[in-house]
């Protein structure tokens, strides 16, 4: 994302919100509050994201070869909200 990397946000220290998400989304159990967590630190480090209006956040799995990264092996949308609803 540009914006982040403008803002020399580095989410690679924030993997483990995403690693939670995933694991309870797996585990049916419900993620609003923890994207709305996870939500709050990327538009703490980022205020133009204020802006947005729906959050649309996938899964995604690709394979681990360099040269087919941008192949998805899963590829499923697993939220979507206002994060306007959130607050």
């Amino acid at each position: 994302m540009k914006l982040a990397q403008f803002e020399k946000f580095r989410r690679e220290h924030f993997t483990v919100f995403e690693e939670n998400i995933i694991a309870a989304w797996k585990n049916k159990e419900t993620i609003d509050n923890q994207v709305l967590d996870y939500w709050k630190i990327w538009t703490s480090n980022i205020p133009q994201l204020q802006e947005v209006k729906e959050l649309k956040i996938y899964y995604h799995r690709t394979p681990v070869q360099p040269e087919k990264r941008t192949e998805f092996i899963v590829n499923e949308l697993i939220y979507e909200g206002s994060p306007f609803q959130m607050k």
